[in-house]
């Protein structure tokens, strides 16, 4: 599975060029809805937030999410705390 994160994303709202080309090149792309809040979170913030916003929509409509659940956040607590008791500290 690929998971497409925020930075990928922005790029390919940006139209930065060769990321359309490596993007079609995945089968069933996802991305997470933590993604998806930095994204709007992004969106609001900037000189352009509608424009923004209806570009999100639009590619969004053509990701997979993949949403957060409680087993999910369980996971991801359990290998966080892991991480960091063997100093590997990462951002949630």
């Amino acid at each position: 599975m690929t998971v497409l994160d925020t930075n990928f994303l922005i790029d390919l709202l940006n139209d930065v060029p060769g990321t359309s080309e490596v993007a079609d090149s995945f089968q069933n792309p996802k991305t997470t809805i933590i993604n998806v809040f930095e994204l709007y979170f992004g969106a609001e913030r900037s000189d352009r937030p509608k424009e923004n916003i209806l570009k999100i929509n639009l590619l969004l409509k053509s990701i997979g999410l993949l949403e957060l659940d409680k087993a999910a956040t369980f996971s991801a607590a359990s290998i966080h705390a892991r991480l960091m008791s063997i100093g590997r500290q990462i951002d949630p």
